[in-house]
């Protein structure tokens, strides 16, 4: 792989976190109904309120390499979401 492709490989990464981060954050926001999110398996669901807040404020407290892990992780699906919420909040 070239030094190019891994650029590229790094900025499609690096905008997946955000677009799942951007959901989220949208999702927080929202006060009037739950947001719906799209993730990576292609299936869309919506994110309540306190889910959407409770995961940014996780991710603002880790250090940038454990944020992408979790942000990865997240946007598989949202089974993985609802297992990083139950995890970190019980």
């Amino acid at each position: 792989m070239t030094k190019t492709q891994k650029s590229l490989l790094n900025l499609n990464e690096e905008e997946q976190y955000e677009h799942i981060h951007t959901q989220l954050q949208k999702a927080a926001e929202s006060e009037i109904n739950p947001h719906e999110v799209r993730f990576l398996n292609g299936k869309k669901h919506t994110v309540s309120q306190e889910v959407a807040k409770h995961l940014l404020k996780t991710l603002d407290r880790l250090k940038p390499d454990d944020r992408g892990r979790m942000h990865n992780t997240i946007a598989q699906s949202y089974d993985h979401l609802l297992s990083v919420h139950k995890m970190v909040h019980g």
